[in-house]
């Protein structure tokens, strides 16, 4: 046992270990400094790099979009992780998405599969020859995609990287140019940061998915199946999951609002993630009125296009959340460990409830699966009441009339 732990450790050290090799061989970056305006205006590909939950890739498209507008006719490529670049190709602003698998070296290496799809990976990235890249995670392996692809003026974050007895402040290294991150401003905020610095204006818009004709198509015959149709009262999409355990409010309380909302004569469906099969099985064994729920989950696309197609969602702080802001979808949610300002959606309707407690944030939400006081306090004291009362309202501002859905 000691040696399996001896050896994990080891393996999560492998990131210091090959930063410090990087650090011996190249100039630290730029810090605060701007590339020249020359460097800027011979910019002719450029690589933007996001290793994160799909929330977070959502909070980046303003970002994105400021890119485009900056650079208007130069190849942009989006670099993401396998698991969410199937949405990813929906956000305005991109000529391509590319993805890659990660995490394989900070959860031990368990997966040689993902370390050796980087062989490949690397070389076409070194031969895109890119003159740009701007890597909006800030994590060990984005820095280092962006260090192997080699483009002139490659931009980052410097922030404090928690590795344990390796702890950096970042990867700066593997930049030219390395930026300042606020912790404490709004998540698009810090990324619209990056692209200023690449001298894009701010876009001061929301979060928005380009959908398809044939994603709305497959969404309405996913309803079908699961015995809603387009007539009806308002529908709600539920979605109780998120992605760590401290963020959720309990399933009875999600199943009260269900069936409160249903008894009143509305529609609710239940949404689940991959790794949610449990909880969503839990929720429905609470509620009384048999909701509607969808399972397996959706291909991401579908499930915006199931997701635009409701009059409100009610959620956690998740990327469904997110999801739900960027087709227009009016979002209610509830926030705990992470308050609003700093993760809420932007671009349609959102009620947020939020207990604002004094240790709000947390720093410890994403390391644990309960609160480390014994009772999470910022979640599991929300009332039912409330949050329905929330619901209503959010629909009752829209009725009537139905919203009209934009053509394919």
């Amino acid at each position: 046992m000691r040696m399996r732990f001896l050896l994990a450790r080891t393996l999560r050290s492998i990131p210091y270990w090959i930063y410090r090799a990087v650090r011996l061989l190249t100039r630290p970056p730029q810090r605060d400094l701007f590339p020249s305006s020359e460097m800027m205006e011979s910019v002719r590909r450029i690589l933007l790099i996001k290793f994160d939950a799909l929330g977070d890739i959502l909070m980046t498209s303003p970002a994105i979009r400021a890119i485009r507008r900056r650079f208007p006719v130069a190849e942009i490529h989006l670099l993401t992780q396998t698991g969410v670049a199937p949405l990813a190709r929906f956000l305005p602003g991109m000529d391509a998405v590319e993805s890659l698998p990660c995490g394989f070296l900070l959860r031990g290496g368990r997966r040689l599969r993902r370390a050796l799809a980087w062989v490949p990976a690397s070389v076409r990235l070194r031969r895109a020859r890119y003159d740009l890249i701007l890597d909006f995670s800030g994590l060990f392996h984005s820095a280092a995609a962006a260090w192997i692809a080699g483009a002139p003026v490659r931009m980052g974050f410097y922030r404090h990287i928690p590795l344990g007895f390796f702890s950096t402040d970042g990867f700066g290294h593997f930049y030219t140019h390395e930026f300042a991150l606020d912790e404490n401003a709004h998540y698009a905020d810090r990324m619209s940061r990056l692209a200023a610095a690449a001298g894009a204006a701010p876009d001061a818009g929301g979060w928005r998915l380009h959908l398809t004709g044939d994603l709305r198509e497959a969404a309405a015959r996913l309803l079908a199946e699961n015995g809603i149709g387009e007539g009806g009262g308002p529908l709600v999409a539920v979605c109780p999951g998120a992605k760590w355990p401290p963020k959720r409010w309990s399933e009875a309380g999600f199943a009260g609002v269900v069936d409160l909302l249903q008894e009143r004569g509305w529609r609710a469906v239940l949404l689940a993630g991959p790794d949610e099969k449990d909880l969503l099985d839990e929720m429905r064994r609470a509620c009384r009125t048999a909701p509607a729920a969808v399972w397996p989950p959706a291909p991401l696309g579908v499930l915006a296009a199931l997701l635009e197609k409701a009059d409100a969602f009610l959620g956690n702080d998740s990327g469904p959340m997110h999801m739900a802001a960027a087709v227009g979808t009016p979002v209610i949610a509830l926030f705990g460990p992470t308050p609003p300002w700093r993760t809420g959606p932007r671009g349609s309707p959102f009620i947020p409830l939020y207990a604002g407690l004094e240790c709000s944030p947390c720093p410890l939400y994403f390391t644990r699966d309960r609160c480390e006081r014994g009772h999470n306090y910022c979640m599991d004291d929300f009332r039912l009441h409330d949050v329905a009362a929330a619901v209503e309202l959010s629909i009752e501002r829209r009725l009537p009339p139905r919203r009209a859905r934009p053509a394919g």
